[in-house]
């Protein structure tokens, strides 16, 4: 419903429905691809774009310990 011709009904949806964007894998920046770069390469990576970043733009938690790593799903999505 947020894609609309009309600005100012883009503006109100917005508002009575804000969106959130959370990052949790970078698979290229700019034109380098980084798909077979190892996964703890490419978090390191996409942790330094998003160092300044506010909501709405997220980055996920993430964990080495699985038991952690369990605990951080679960609360997400309660």
């Amino acid at each position: 419903m947020r894609v609309h011709p009309a600005a100012s009904r883009v503006k109100l949806l917005a508002s009575q429905t804000p969106a959130s964007v959370a990052f949790f894998d970078l698979i290229c920046e700019g034109d380098e691809d980084l798909c077979s770069a190892p996964f703890v390469e490419r978090r390191k990576r996409l942790e330094s774009l998003l160092a300044r970043t506010r909501p709405p733009l997220h980055l996920t938690p993430a964990a080495r310990d699985r038991a952690i790593a369990a605990d951080v799903v679960s609360a997400a999505v309660e």
